[in-house]
């Protein structure tokens, strides 16, 4: 496979398909310790193929400050990546670019902090689930239980909290499921991200790479927990009761609509369910 001229060094025999896939051999399985032998190799700026698809790897702090920070205007955009591309559809702050990632980063961070420091809306969402997750342990009497799920069923409640404005009941149905989906889909992220270099495994009969069970994760969580809580926000919505994430984005949206001002915070529902996505873990 012939390589564009003027990119970092890398291993010289490229593959059509598969790239330099077969040149990442030592990591065990690794791509941590595969990436660091090339760089040993290749020094501190070396690309590598993952199938088609050309990546450009920096290390070292002065580089690395050289492009994130002195540079960042040129590097703050997100790469096109099949997974996410089908999970998010490119909106929401983690798989955006360009203006709609600055429009959408910046309402998160300025709300979040309001939520964080300028209120004490967090600090109160966290007292309220500490109660429910002490008495929970204290009707054991001793008996032994799953702390871990108590612990992910506890932390989700203060995030849920947050986002939606409401907490579920720990045997809640519709709650167990959502935190099950979303430990499935981290549990199967390694293998998904295979088809960001090769989109092509996809056409493959059954679900090798767990693709089709995380989309329906995905939309199970969607369809029984973040759209009903959409819908109910936009229909109850109140101007002077915006203490939740999605009151808030409904609150910006409405403003944005009435000035006419230039702005990716629109009444896009798609763009508003992927911030609760990203927030909740669902989208790993």
């Amino acid at each position: 496979m012939r390589k564009s001229r003027g990119i970092p060094p890398g291993p010289r025999f490229t593959l059509p398909i598969l790239g330099d896939l077969l040149s990442l051999d030592g990591g065990g399985g690794d791509i941590r310790i595969a990436t660091r032998k090339q760089r040993k190799k290749y020094g501190d700026i070396f690309s590598v193929y993952f199938g088609p698809k050309l990546f450009i790897f920096i290390n070292g702090y002065d580089l690395i400050k050289e492009a994130l920070v002195k540079r960042a205007d040129v590097f703050s955009s997100r790469p096109s990546m099949f997974i996410n591309d089908v999970l998010t559809g490119q909106k929401g702050i983690g798989f955006s670019s360009g203006q709609l990632w600055k429009d959408q980063r910046k309402f998160a961070l300025e709300t979040l902090r309001e939520f964080g420091f300028g209120k004490t809306i967090l600090e109160d969402k966290i007292n309220e689930e500490i109660r429910y997750f002490v008495e929970i342990i204290g009707n054991q009497n001793g008996r032994r239980f799953d702390m871990w799920r108590l612990t992910q069923a506890s932390v989700s409640n203060v995030i849920s909290s947050l986002v939606y404005g409401q907490r579920f009941d720990y045997e809640d149905p519709i709650f167990k499921d959502f935190l099950q989906k979303v430990e499935e889909n981290f549990s199967v992220v390694g293998s998904t991200v295979v088809m960001n270099a090769l989109p092509i495994l996809r056409f493959l009969p059954g679900d090798l790479f767990k693709l089709k069970r995380t989309i329906l994760n995905v939309q199970t969580g969607e369809m029984n927990v973040i759209e009903p809580s959409i819908d109910d926000h936009l229909k109850n919505y109140d101007e002077n009761n915006t203490n939740d994430y999605i009151s808030a984005y409904i609150k910006e949206m409405k403003r944005v609509e009435k000035t006419g001002e230039e702005s990716y915070i629109n009444t896009v529902e798609s763009a508003l369910s992927s911030h609760p996505r990203e927030i909740l873990g669902l989208t790993a």
